[in-house]
């Protein structure tokens, strides 16, 4: 989302109003459609954005998905894809715009530093599947995520987003 907040005169004040642009991902689906080609569909995308049943189904297939135990997946897939890349652009601007040298102000919001711990952890181990998949290519990332143990790849990467997501919302409360 791209924002001008629009002209000030001299003293400061706006004296228009602001504009808003969205700037899409560059990937588009017919939604007319989607629920019935979602899994025959090409993945696409930054995959630093992918959600993890992206992933699942990068790794193992459309009907992993599909067929998981928790249904929680296939929901996120078909209806909250691009929510989820959204509030991680979202997540990744507030934590890159963070003061380093001035250090955020625990007093005024208690854990806000734990929540930003949790989430470059999170965004270091997106970032590493990202780079692999660029570098060695999907086919390798693809053998080391359908090999990866049951607590690390896919469910490695949504365990830390998770946390970072529980200490956001302790801030919040």
């Amino acid at each position: 989302v791209l924002v001008d907040l629009g002209k000030a005169d001299p003293e400061g004040k706006l004296c228009s109003d602001p504009s808003f642009a969205l700037i899409d991902f560059g990937l588009a689906v017919k939604s007319a459609s989607w629920h019935q080609d979602w899994n025959s569909s090409n993945l696409a995308g930054d995959p630093r954005y992918w959600t993890a049943p992206a992933w699942m189904a990068f790794a193992f297939g459309f009907p992993c998905v599909e067929n998981h135990s928790n249904q929680g997946f296939l929901k996120q897939y078909l209806n909250r894809i691009d929510h989820y890349s959204v509030g991680v652009l979202g997540l990744e601007m507030l934590f890159a715009l963070w003061d380093q040298e001035r250090r955020f102000d625990e007093e005024r919001v208690p854990g806000m530093t734990e929540a930003r711990a949790a989430w470059c952890e999170f965004w270091e181990a997106a970032v590493r599947i990202f780079q692999m998949f660029h570098v060695a290519g999907p086919q390798a990332t693809r053998e080391f995520l359908s090999g990866a143990p049951a607590h690390g790849g896919i469910a490695r990467v949504s365990r830390l987003l998770a946390i970072a997501r529980e200490r956001l919302r302790a801030v919040a409360s």
